[in-house]
């Protein structure tokens, strides 16, 4: 009987080695993931900032007039406080002064054949004072635009003056080269509403793309935020894990000790 216990004894140190043994392993292997998981996830960052520069909109040719005509009209009618003519800011002409004239010179030609100017020189003066009133209201506002994002804007406005410019001149086959004095009455209600404020339709898109922005940025952030937490709770996790493996480290160690002293033992008799 003392045999049998001693061999079973011996069974079951020699298996909880083994057991020991592959569950550090698995610790091991769970520490390392933990730990990797943990330290990615707390150096998370916004893939979004609001300071990232963001796609603005383009000129489209209105599909429903008449829908266009009363949604124009009503921003029209309550944005009149906005239409206030002011001298352009020094900062606008520094910053921005190429860009101004290269709209300028795009729309101009088309208040001397649509609208009521009957000369191309006295459009240009109206319609730069215009451009740049509007590019220092808008994009100076409150600071809320760095420069990169200010630079985007009026890259964006050049654009959307040069699609409305393209498609008002094909619409009313008007030379932009060599514009000769027209008549307004032929413009369409919605067209007309395109020449009184040329960057009206601009800005609102340009807006509603930076509300859109600034939520994707504020939405990024928290997803950050909570990655971050996480990430601080996963290498908590690594520090709890190497605790445990230390413990099993010194249980096998107890067990290999004692397997040692045990076959010692054993030799000594059997001499």
């Amino acid at each position: 009987m003392g045999a049998f216990l001693d061999k079973f004894e011996g069974l079951i140190l020699n298996y909880t080695r083994r057991i020991i043994s592959a569950g550090i392993l698995l610790v091991l292997i769970g520490m390392a993931w933990s730990f990797l998981s943990g330290a990615l996830n707390s150096i998370d960052s916004p893939n979004v900032e609001a300071d990232d520069t963001y796609d603005l909109p383009r000129f489209e040719e209105p599909v429903n007039q008449e829908a266009q005509e009363s949604s124009s009209s009503s921003n029209n009618n309550t944005n009149n406080d906005d239409d206030e003519t002011q001298e352009p800011q020094e900062r606008v002409e520094k910053d921005y002064s190429d860009e101004i004239d290269e709209m300028t010179e795009t729309i101009a030609p088309l208040f001397v054949s649509l609208g009521s100017w009957d000369n191309l020189e006295a459009a240009y003066t109206d319609i730069r004072s215009y451009l740049a009133g509007e590019i220092d209201r808008l994009v100076y506002f409150n600071n809320a635009m760095n420069e990169d994002q200010r630079d985007e804007w009026v890259d964006g406005a050049v654009d959307y003056i040069d699609d409305l410019t393209d498609y008002m001149a094909d619409k009313y086959d008007v030379n932009t080269r060599k514009p000769s004095v027209g008549d307004s009455s032929l413009l369409d209600s919605v067209d007309e509403i395109y020449l009184q404020r040329p960057l009206d339709g601009y800005r609102e898109g340009a807006n509603d793309a930076r509300t859109n922005h600034l939520q994707s940025a504020n939405e990024a952030s928290m997803i950050a935020e909570q990655n971050n937490i996480k990430g601080l709770g996963q290498l908590m996790y690594v520090l709890y894990a190497i605790g445990i493996v230390v413990l099993l480290v010194l249980i096998l160690i107890v067990f290999k000790a004692e397997n040692s002293l045990r076959r010692s033992a054993d030799s000594m008799e059997k001499n």
